[in-house]
């Protein structure tokens, strides 16, 4: 039992870690692509030009990782700029049959426009129309060019197959992991903002909001006890001392009131130096 909960824990974590830290995720995974790419078109005879952009492509995202400015927005200008060259530079020299065109489609349009970018509105629009203008312009351009690449695109044609399977699954699983990690932040988001709506900010006690929702969902048979306190001459030690020392005196306060009320009871800020306590029975 322990071992399945250590196994959770570690999960949980890893989770948390990827989500905090989603642009690196990101960046290690091109490193990740270009490198297995690089690798693979140096076996293949007369592809030394796509070898070339694999290694230039490596550098890059080694560069970014090294400097650490994967959460800059000029590294994200630099990750949108070196996808889309590559793509487009791939497609024209070896054809569409490959499947390059994916990562403009998937990865651009969705993965960098949409969600690893800090640019506002207009920038989004921008990136988002160049991408599909280059799409656009990819097919006729590619088919223009077969006949000066053509030994290359031969040379090529047994591993279609792989080549195309292999960038689909990297597509999918880039979406994937996207989509996880943004519904990863959108449910902590969700958390964060119901936790601000029930809870005081200052004290982390719950509030009025939590009350009215407290006492709604218990049904009319269930007895409950509401008790008032307050903190004594709460408002001179407040204009002797200064708010600073007033604020320090309500959140002791609060702190040993939550250290010692038990789960039947639900201890509130009503506002100011008063306190509420729902006790149910």
């Amino acid at each position: 039992m322990s071992g399945k909960k250590n196994i959770k824990n570690r999960l949980s974590k890893l989770i948390d870690w990827c989500t905090a830290n989603k642009n690196y995720v990101l960046v290690l995974l091109c490193l990740l692509d270009h490198a297995f790419l690089f690798l693979w078109f140096l076996l293949v005879p007369h592809i030394v030009i796509n070898s070339i952009l694999n290694l230039v492509s490596v550098f890059i995202y080694s560069e970014i990782l090294l400097l650490k400015k994967y959460d800059s927005p000029a590294a994200v200008s630099v990750i949108y700029w070196e996808i889309l060259a590559y793509a487009f530079i791939t497609e024209i020299i070896l054809g569409s049959a490959l499947g390059f065109h994916l990562y403009i489609i998937v990865l651009l349009e969705v993965a960098v426009v949409f969600y690893l970018t800090s640019f506002d509105y207009k920038t989004h629009l921008l990136f988002e129309l160049f991408g599909i203008f280059i799409l656009v312009i990819l097919y006729p351009i590619q088919k223009f060019t077969a006949v000066f690449f053509s030994l290359q695109r031969k040379m090529i044609e047994p591993y279609t197959d792989f080549l195309y399977n292999f960038n689909m699954i990297v597509v999918v699983f880039a979406i994937v992991i996207v989509a996880f990690i943004f519904g990863q932040e959108i449910r902590k988001t969700n958390r964060e903002l119901d936790y601000r709506a029930t809870h005081d900010q200052l004290t982390d006690m719950y509030n009025r909001t939590h009350m009215y929702t407290c006492i709604a969902e218990r049904s009319d048979s269930d007895n409950l006890i509401m008790l008032m306190s307050d903190i004594d001459d709460f408002k001179k030690k407040n204009d002797t001392y200064g708010h600073l020392a007033g604020d320090y005196i309500l959140k002791q306060v609060a702190r040993m009131i939550m250290e010692r009320t038990d789960k039947k009871c639900v201890p509130i800020r009503w506002g100011g130096e008063e306190f509420m306590f729902i006790l149910f029975n």
